[in-house]
């Protein structure tokens, strides 16, 4: 089964690289990577297709506003990786605080609701700095039961 791999961006890209790195990229897999510079986000966008050319992979960097409410840039992330369900979650938390607030609250709602939308969410983890390991949620807490 194809992954959606969402990536945090954050102004210094090298955390986000090594996130992406430890995705574990494959053919036919959706990359989405979500930042609010968008310098940045095009700067990891050209390392993807660079390190992924040989592979049929769709690489979206998406600009976060960040005068949307949080529940109102969960939803659009949500609704993007439904859009490409069925799928497997990866997520990478790299970047400032509002991109990991928004990616583990997805990580939550992406857990909640995936047994109804053909999504699982596989994997779940914080690229502390551009020198450290992945650090993996050991589970994904539901918001709802």
């Amino acid at each position: 089964m194809k992954k959606c791999i969402i990536i945090g961006v954050g102004i210094n890209i090298t955390p986000a690289r090594l996130a992406l790195i430890n995705s574990d990229v494959n053919d036919g897999d959706y990359i989405i990577l979500v930042g609010v510079n968008s310098d940045a986000l095009n700067e990891l966008a050209e390392f993807a297709r660079h390190v992924y050319q040989d592979f049929d992979v769709r690489i979206e960097p998406i600009v976060l506003n960040q005068g949307l409410s949080l529940i109102d840039t969960v939803a659009s992330l949500r609704g993007l990786v439904e859009a490409n369900s069925p799928c497997n979650v990866v997520i990478g938390i790299a970047g400032d605080r509002w991109i990991t607030t928004v990616l583990s609250f997805l990580a939550m709602t992406l857990t909640t609701v995936g047994g109804f939308t053909n999504i699982n969410v596989d994997r779940v983890f914080i690229m502390p700095s551009k020198k450290g390991e992945p650090v993996d949620w050991p589970i994904v807490p539901r918001l709802l039961t």
